[in-house]
């Protein structure tokens, strides 16, 4: 099963001080694995669908060995709404009820193969499905928590956006389909970066031999997890 596989890579990557680029192919691998146990009905569904909490550890993970932050889920006061946030930095640690958010953040998984449950066939789910649902989820958090601060956005939308905490960052782990279009997926996610202080993507698909690849040009204004680690470190590392 490799779930205790993808358990036991979010700890080396603390412990071992590893980057993206050293554990990339090892997670694809997981994932193809993955989806080869939900094609024959061999994971359970509940199961199979935790892939966005393993990322989000994979996320966090990735930010302690990079810069010694640890970032958690946690429950936020916004304007209007109080959100469950997967990443959150407070900068008084050992007192969270009167320390100041500084960094909160989103992680996202999305799209499968087509599968067999219950003697039925299921075909792909496709990322285009969600994606704008997720989105709405995404921009309302974020807009939201700075909201608390700045209620009236009173210096403007891209100051707002930019300056206004918590800085808000989102990472978006996706399969991409047969009738999923790329373009179409990165121009959604450009989106986001209007309402965010940074987005990381890490796209992969299945080949015609069933061999699963990373798409790695990932294009401006869009980040790839290495680069987005390093802006989270880089804000934290502002913290005076």
């Amino acid at each position: 099963m490799p779930i205790p596989q993808w358990q036991e890579l979010n700890h080396r990557i603390v412990y071992e001080k590893l980057r993206w680029r050293d554990i990339q192919e090892e997670l694809l691998n997981i994932l193809a694995e993955l989806d080869q146990l939900r094609r024959e009905d061999r994971i359970p569904e509940g199961k199979y669908r935790q892939k966005g909490n393993y990322f989000r550890d994979t996320i966090i993970a990735l930010v302690k060995a990079r810069c010694g932050y640890s970032l958690r889920e946690r429950e936020l006061l916004g304007k209007t709404d109080v959100h469950r946030v997967d990443l959150s930095y407070i900068q008084d640690v050992e007192n969270p009820e009167r320390g100041v958010l500084i960094l909160a953040g989103e992680v996202k998984a999305m799209g499968s193969p087509g599968h067999k449950r219950d003697d039925r066939h299921y075909p792909e789910r496709t990322i285009t499905i969600d994606i704008d649902k997720r989105i709405k989820e995404v921009k309302y958090t974020s807009v939201d928590l700075k909201r608390l601060i700045d209620p009236q956005v009173s210096k403007g939308w891209d100051k707002f956006i930019a300056n206004t905490p918590p800085a808000f960052f989102t990472a978006w782990l996706m399969r991409l389909a047969s009738h999923d279009r790329v373009e179409h997926i990165f121009k959604k996610l450009a989106g986001v970066t209007e309402y965010t202080n940074g987005v990381g993507v890490a796209l992969y698909q299945e080949g015609d031999d069933g061999t699963y690849k990373w798409i790695v040009e990932i294009p401006k204004p869009l980040l790839t997890i290495e680069a987005l680690v390093e802006e989270v470190c880089h804000y934290l590392g502002k913290i005076p």
